[in-house]
């Protein structure tokens, strides 16, 4: 059983002994990292032009009557609702109702800090998957290159076998197999190649989503005042606190 599952691996191993078969092993995925970088640099479009709409709504929000600030955040949340991305709806709903009018000022104001809500794990804008892929091309190219070493060495193992004890034609069979080997570490390259184009792909996607959330955020801070809990607890004490309020200092 054992002895066969061996002969069958080793006609499968057998095809990396055709330089054609290792050339079009590397066409198929030089093709499909190409796939995968097209993927990368399209994927989050979507996602970025919600993002960019409601940072474009907020970018001349520099009013300072509140109830002008507050026609900008609604007509940025009817902006978010008209894409379809779930998640940032969903982190925008979380936000807009924490904002509240603030009790001195009577801007915008709220306890959560906009970098806290809307970033790249919260909006699913990490990209992991395509980091798994990327290392994927390295270990198949590992994986092939053992795979045609393997084959290489048989394939020579039989030629020295048949040379006997010919030196001219063992010394040849050994020529032939340090060239079989060299060839072989082609797919090991080609793998470590379309990683690293990956990867370039991958950082500047990353770096387009960082910049557009930081456009967000920035629209956000300028827009709605950022009150940490703390303080908003102090201005409701210092309130509870003033006589003209109806309740007094205690004695």
């Amino acid at each position: 059983m054992f002895g066969s599952l061996i002969e069958a691996l080793l006609t499968i191993l057998s095809i990396f002994k055709n330089n054609d078969a290792i050339g079009f092993i590397v066409t198929v995925m030089l093709a499909c990292a190409v796939f995968a970088i097209y993927k990368v640099l399209t994927i989050d479009l979507q996602k970025n032009l919600c993002i960019n709409g409601v940072s474009n709504k907020l970018a001349y929000a520099h009013s300072q009557i509140a109830s002008n600030l507050q026609e900008e955040l609604r007509s940025a949340s009817d902006t978010a609702q008209t894409y379809d991305y779930p998640e940032f709806q969903a982190k925008w709903t979380e936000y807009f109702y924490s904002v509240k009018p603030d009790l001195k000022s009577g801007r915008p104001s709220t306890p959560i800090e906009p970098g806290s809500v809307f970033n790249i794990e919260s909006l699913n804008l990490n990209l992991r998957n395509f980091e798994r892929v990327a290392a994927l091309f390295v270990s198949v190219g590992l994986v092939l290159t053992f795979m045609g070493l393997v084959a290489a060495l048989q394939q020579s193992g039989a030629a020295i076998l048949s040379a006997g004890s010919n030196d001219a034609e063992i010394k040849a069979s050994l020529s032939d197999l340090l060239i079989i080997l060299s060839s072989k570490f082609i797919l090991s390259i080609t793998g470590l190649l379309c990683s690293i184009a990956i990867n370039l792909a991958i950082d500047q996607r990353l770096k387009y989503n960082r910049r557009c959330l930081s456009r967000l955020n920035a629209a956000l801070a300028r827009t709605v005042d950022f009150l940490p809990v703390e303080v908003i607890l102090r201005d409701i004490k210092d309130r509870l606190a003033d006589p003209e309020v109806g309740i007094g200092k205690a004695d």
